[in-house]
């Protein structure tokens, strides 16, 4: 579903629906019939608004774009015939993607947080192997120490 979604998406504008069409014709005639053609129109039209929206918020991150434009109109596919009779979709179209970028955007700042906690993670784990390597050679060098240096070297 998903592959075939993605080419659905690429081949987006290439069967002839101007932004003239009405897309609330298209939108119902993709409610009522479940019509492969009317949802390629409601994407051809509305394409350029919802990845120039969702390119904007996540700060210009193409790939990232991309995937928020799949997620939007993913889910105009599945909530169409609940969206409100009368909904003005382009604005609808808006708002979701605003909506999915800022999530997506959010999310990826999560993920970066959690690869550079783990990534300090790794690096503490590093220098405790390097201590457990130093600890007999420390320990030997404290032992061979006089009392009076050793205690000087504790108190220090």
């Amino acid at each position: 579903m998903t592959k075939n979604f993605c080419r659905f998406l690429e081949e987006a504008g290439s069967n002839g629906w101007n932004a003239m069409t009405d897309a609330g014709q298209l939108l119902r005639a993709y409610v009522a019939e479940n019509s492969e053609e009317a949802f390629r129109g409601l994407v051809d039209v509305h394409i350029g608004l919802v990845y120039s929206t969702a390119l904007r918020v996540v700060g210009g991150d193409a790939a990232l774009a991309k995937d928020v434009t799949q997620v939007v109109f993913t889910d105009l596919a599945r909530k169409a015939r609940w969206l409100p009779k009368g909904v003005v979709l382009s604005g609808w179209l808006y708002r979701h993607t605003t909506f999915v970028a800022s999530k997506a955007v959010r999310s990826e700042a999560r993920r970066r947080a959690r690869e550079h906690a783990a990534a300090a993670m790794n690096e503490h784990d590093e220098s405790d192997a390097v201590w457990e390597q130093l600890t007999p050679l420390l320990d030997g060098a404290m032992e061979s120490l006089s009392g009076r240096d050793r205690d000087a070297v504790v108190m220090r």
